[in-house]
């Protein structure tokens, strides 16, 4: 797996105008993940998918669903660690929890 371009961080690309800025990976900010990481016992980092105000998200592999599903990935949001976010994370993962019963009630 690590042989391939899919499973390779794309730091080398954070260089543009339209990456989160390095200053910003700090206690209460954006989290520091490495490639291969391993978090919860769960979820191996491969690659970051994006960034935004609050988070990066991360192409992952859930090993609870590795035997059954080996080639499925998942995306794991890390979000910032400073007080402020938590309201946000919560309110994002209440959307999700309404979206996946199917009740968006819009």
């Amino acid at each position: 797996l690590a042989a391939s371009p899919l499973f390779t961080s794309d730091f080398d690309d954070q260089e543009s105008s339209e990456a989160e800025d390095p200053s910003d990976y700090r206690r209460g900010g954006y989290h520091w993940v490495r490639v291969g990481d391993v978090y919860h016992d769960r979820f191996v980092m491969h690659r970051k998918l994006g960034w935004g105000q609050f988070s990066t998200v991360w192409l992952a592999t859930d090993l609870r669903e590795a035997v059954t599903s080996p080639n499925r990935m998942v995306a794991v949001k890390i979000m910032k660690s400073a007080p402020g976010y938590l309201e946000a994370a919560m309110d994002e993962v209440e959307i999700l929890r309404k979206v996946a019963k199917g009740g968006g009630g819009a």
